[in-house]
């Protein structure tokens, strides 16, 4: 009996020692998983707050490239604009040069004439009609020119896949047709 209380007490003293350890290491393994959990949220808190921020400066980037678009639109356009000032100015030059240079070819033609009053009357509506008509005709191609350079224009930019040009032409097609249902409506109701 002795021996067998010597052998438990042993046994005890045994257990108790890993007992001891295992607390020991349990203890050690749990004080490395908290700081392992406490820098893992850490971590996850830094990633987070880094999405965060990277999110953030996406929008400000794509903010920025649209303003930095916007602006070229209106840079292209500033320069549309002065190249028809220019063209304008040019136009005006080669209208004042033709209409001198046609004054002076009718001058030369009728300062041989007998001045009459009916005839004065005459060459004075003469110059006038002459005048209007190349103030059209200068209208007329000014304004072909100006809608050419607005189509090529338009033609630059494309919206939901149609340039804006052909989108614009679709919208005033559908406008035409829409008009004309409404006449053709109306007209069988009469």
């Amino acid at each position: 009996m002795q021996d067998s209380y010597e052998f438990y007490k042993s046994l005890e003293k045994d257990t108790k020692e890993r007992y001891e350890l295992y607390h020991s290491w349990y203890e050690d393994k749990k004080k490395s998983y908290e700081k392992y959990a406490e820098k893992s949220s850490m971590f996850e808190e830094k990633a987070k707050s880094l999405e965060g921020q990277i999110k953030e400066l996406e929008q400000r980037k794509a903010d920025k490239t649209e303003e930095v678009q916007a602006e070229e639109i209106k840079l292209d356009i500033v320069k549309i604009q002065i190249q028809e000032a220019v063209n304008d100015f040019e136009d005006m030059q080669k209208q004042t040069d033709f209409v001198k240079e046609e004054a002076m070819q009718q001058y030369e033609k009728y300062r041989r004439v007998e001045p009459s009053e009916r005839g004065t009357a005459m060459f004075d509506d003469m110059l006038r009609l002459k005048r209007e008509n190349m103030i059209l005709k200068d209208e007329n191609r000014t304004l072909k020119e100006k809608l050419q350079k607005a189509y090529d224009f338009m033609k630059q930019f494309t919206i939901n896949g149609l340039n804006m040009l052909e989108r614009f032409l679709e919208s005033v097609g559908e406008k035409v047709q829409r008009f004309s249902e409404s006449i053709g409506f109306s007209n069988r109701s009469r």
